[in-house]
C-alpha cells in the first residue's frame, strides 16, 4: 500500500496543529467561521497518523464541520513501531485502541475548554483500527451524537472469539466494558452508520452484518451500507454516503 501525505492547503479551510498533554491533534475548520460548529472526531487506522488524514479531514470540514484528528498511541508524533510485523499487531493493537477510548474523557473536556465543543454536537468516526476505536468511544461517551465506522468491527469480543482480532495483549475487562454489541442499549436513538466492502479480507464483513442484525431491531437510526467488490478501503463512494448521513443528522 502506498502511503502519502497531502501537503497542499485547502482554500476554504484552516488547519491548526495542536497538542493536549500527550495527545497531538489536527483541528480543521472552515475559514472565517465564527460560531459553534458540529464536530467530527476522526480516528485513524493502523500504520496511519493524523497527517495521513489531512485530505479527508479538509474535505469533510469544507462542508461546514470542525474535524479533530488525534494521533493514536505509537503513531505519528506518539512514536513508531514496526507496523508490518504481525507480532506488533498482536502486541499493540488493543493497547492502542483502548488508550484512545480511555483518554477520550480528557480529550473531550479539553476540546470543550478550547473550542466550546459540546458532546451532543460530536460524531466520532474512523476506518479500520480507527473504526474500532470510534465504536469504543461511542460506547463510552453516551452523550455524543453518533458514530460512523468504515471497514471496522463494532463487536469486539466476537471478533476475538472468531480469531479475526488478536487476543494477545487484550484487556478483557475493558474490551467487555466498551464492546458496543455487549452494550447495545447505549445506542438508544443515536445514529450509527456502518460502511463496509464485501471483499474486505482484513476485517470480514460478516462481523458487521451480524452486529447490524442484532442492533437494528426497532431502530431505524442504525444503518449499514455494503459495497460490492470493495476490499479493506475507504472509497469515495463511502465518503459521499458519509457526507449525506452527516448532513442528515448534523447539518
Amino acid at each position: 500500500m502506498e502511503w502519502s501525505k497531502f501537503e497542499r492547503e485547502h482554500p476554504c479551510v484552516s488547519i491548526e496543529s495542536n497538542r493536549f498533554e500527550e495527545i497531538p491533534y489536527l483541528s480543521v475548520t472552515p475559514k472565517n467561521w465564527d460560531g459553534e460548529l458540529p464536530t467530527i472526531i476522526y480516528y485513524h487506522g493502523w500504520h496511519s497518523s493524523k497527517e495521513f488524514k489531512r485530505f479527508e479531514a479538509m474535505l469533510i470540514s469544507s462542508f461546514g464541520y470542525r474535524v479533530i484528528v488525534p494521533d493514536a498511541l505509537y503513531h505519528g508524533e506518539r512514536g513508531i513501531i514496526d507496523y508490518d510485523d504481525p507480532e506488533s499487531l498482536d502486541r499493540y493493537l488493543w493497547e492502542i485502541i483502548l488508550k484512545s477510548v480511555t483518554e477520550s474523557d480528557r480529550l473531550f473536556a479539553h476540546l470543550h475548554d478550547r473550542y466550546g465543543i459540546k458532546e451532543e454536537k460530536i460524531v466520532v468516526m474512523g476506518s479500520s483500527m480507527g473504526a474500532m476505536t470510534a465504536a469504543g468511544v461511542f460506547a463510552k461517551q453516551e452523550n455524543i451524537r453518533g458514530v460512523a465506522t468504515i471497514s471496522g468491527v463494532n463487536a469486539w469480543s466476537r471478533a476475538i472469539e472468531q480469531g479475526v482480532m488478536p487476543k494477545v495483549g487484550a484487556d478483557e475487562d475493558l474490551i467487555e466494558k466498551f464492546d458496543l454489541l455487549i452494550h447495545k442499549e447505549r445506542i438508544g436513538r443515536r445514529p450509527v452508520l456502518i460502511l463496509h466492502g464485501t471483499e474486505d479480507h482484513s476485517l470480514p464483513i460478516d462481523l458487521q452484518r451480524g452486529f447490524f442484525e442484532e442492533v437494528k431491531t426497532n431502530n431505524n437510526h442504525v444503518r449499514m451500507v455494503e459495497y460490492d467488490d470493495v476490499g479493506h478501503r475507504f472509497t469515495m463512494n463511502m465518503m459521499q454516503k458519509l457526507m449525506a448521513w452527516l448532513n442528515e443528522y448534523m447539518g
